[in-house]
């Protein structure tokens, strides 16, 4: 069973390492349902519970998400429009990944007031 595993996080960490190694902490921590990584104005957000709509409902931060596509298949750009959470990023029904999905999120500085 450890092989299993440790083979299991190869294979995941062969399709996400871009949104692990390099990276630093980004804003959504401590969330139900997300984690989130950041480098070079992308948000990496590793979603630990895809919800059944396919929606991620994400709260606010200092940046604005730009676009958003699946780590695992770049060329699948989801929907994104504003929420009264946030942003709401539309993804497939299912999980993409059954462990852990990332969504990488391009960024766009936040004009500062005045």
């Amino acid at each position: 069973p450890s092989l299993e595993r440790l083979e299991g996080i190869g294979d995941w960490l062969s399709t996400n390492a871009e949104a692990v190694y390099g990276t630093w902490p980004g804003p959504l921590q401590g969330l139900d349902r997300y984690r989130s990584t950041a480098r070079d104005g992308k948000l990496y957000l590793h979603v630990l519970e895809w919800p059944s709509d396919g929606v991620l409902e994400i709260p606010t931060f200092d940046d604005i998400p730009s676009s958003a596509y699946l780590l695992r298949d770049p060329g699948h750009q989801m929907g994104l429009r504003p929420s009264a959470e946030g942003v709401s990023v539309t993804g497939p029904r299912c999980a993409p990944d059954p462990a852990v999905t990332v969504v990488v999120l391009c960024l766009n500085a936040r004009p500062s007031p005045g």
